[in-house]
C-alpha cells in the first residue's frame, strides 16, 4: 500500500487509540521526530526538515499531485535513518575513508529501508529511501539501478539531499555558496541527477525561501569540534611521589551482549 492511498489515513487514525478524525498529522509528527533524532546523531540540526521541505516543493513545482508531494516530504524526513547504523568513528572521520569504511556508509540506505518497510503504509517510502543514492546513469548505489528502474521519488530526494549536503559544513571542506551549489548540481544533470528535477530546483528554492525556511545554508555542523574546559588545579603534594600509593582501578561491570558498543 502506498503512502498516499486513501486507506492509510483511516489506518493511522485506528492506530491512535481514541483519536477521532483521520489525518496525516500523527504520521508527519512521527517522521519529523525520527528525523530530528538522526539530525542529532549526525550533528546536523535541521537537515531532515530542510530536505523534507525542499523535496515536497520540487514535487509540486514539477506539477505532481499534492498527496504524492506530501509522501515525498515524509520520505525526506526519514531519508538518513540508516545513518544510525554507521559507526561514529566513520561518520566523524576527517580524512578519506577506507574501502571498508565506504562500504559501511553505502549500507545506510538499505538499513533505513529495512527499518521502514515494517511500518504499515511505509513500504513504498522504504523503496524510495533505499534508492535515494541511485543515479539515472546507473552508477549509484547500492543496487546500481538504471534510468528505467529508478522511480521519480528517489530522484527528487537525491537532488534535495545533495543540495543540503553541499550547503552544509563538513570536516574536510567548508559549506558551498548557493550559486556554487546550483552549478555543481546542474553539472550532474542527466548523469548523477534527473535533468527534469534539476530544472525545477531553482524555482522550488525560491518558494521555500518565501515560505520562511532558510535556504542560505543548513546550521553549521559541530563535527570535529572539541569543547575546551578550564584546566584543573593541581593539588598540593603532601608526600614524595615514590611514597604515594596509586589507587586500585576498579573493573567496570561486564556489559550485556545487547548493550555492547560496535567495534571501533
Amino acid at each position: 500500500m502506498a503512502l498516499w492511498d486513501e486507506d492509510l489515513a483511516r489506518l493511522v487514525a485506528q492506530a491512535g487509540l481514541g483519536e477521532g478524525r483521520p489525518s496525516y498529522r500523527r504520521l508527519e509528527q512521527a517522521a519529523r521526530a525520527m528525523g530530528e533524532v538522526v539530525d542529532s546523531a549526525v550533528r546536523e540540526p535541521g537537515r531532515s526538515a530542510h530536505v523534507s521541505a525542499l523535496s515536497r516543493q520540487i514535487a509540486l513545482t514539477m506539477g505532481l499531485p499534492e498527496m504524492f508531494a506530501e509522501a515525498v516530504a515524509i520520505a525526506g524526513s526519514l531519508l538518513d535513518l540508516g545513518q544510525l547504523g554507521v559507526p561514529r568513528h566513520v561518520t566523524d572521520k576527517p580524512s578519506i575513508l577506507t574501502v571498508d569504511e565506504m562500504e559501511l556508509v553505502r549500507c545506510h540506505p538499505g538499513v533505513g529501508a529495512r527499518l521502514l518497510e515494517r511500518a504499515p503504509g511505509l513500504s513504498e517510502v522504504a523503496t524510495w529511501v533505499a534508492a535515494h543514492h541511485e543515479r539515472p546513469d546507473g552508477r549509484g548505489y547500492p543496487e546500481m539501478l538504471g534510468e528505467e528502474e529508478l522511480p521519480l521519488a528517489p530522484r527528487i530526494l537525491a537532488v534535495a539531499d545533495a543540495y543540503w549536503a553541499l550547503r552544509a559544513e563538513r570536516l574536510y571542506r567548508p559549506a558551498f555558496a548557493e550559486e556554487e551549489t546550483l552549478v555543481q548540481i546542474e553539472l550532474g544533470a542527466g548523469g548523477q541527477f534527473d535533468a527534469a528535477v534539476v530544472e525545477a530546483l531553482p524555482q522550488a528554492l525560491e518558494v521555500v525561501a518565501a515560505a520562511g525556511l532558510t535556504v542560505g545554508g543548513a546550521a553549521p555542523s559541530d563535527r570535529g569540534r572539541t569543547r575546551t574546559c578550564p584546566p584543573r588545579a593541581r593539588p598540593a603534594r603532601t608526600a614524595p611521589r615514590s611514597a604515594r600509593r596509586r589507587p586500585r582501578r576498579r573493573r567496570a561491570p561486564a556489559r550485556a551482549p545487547w548493550r555492547r558498543r560496535c567495534p571501533r
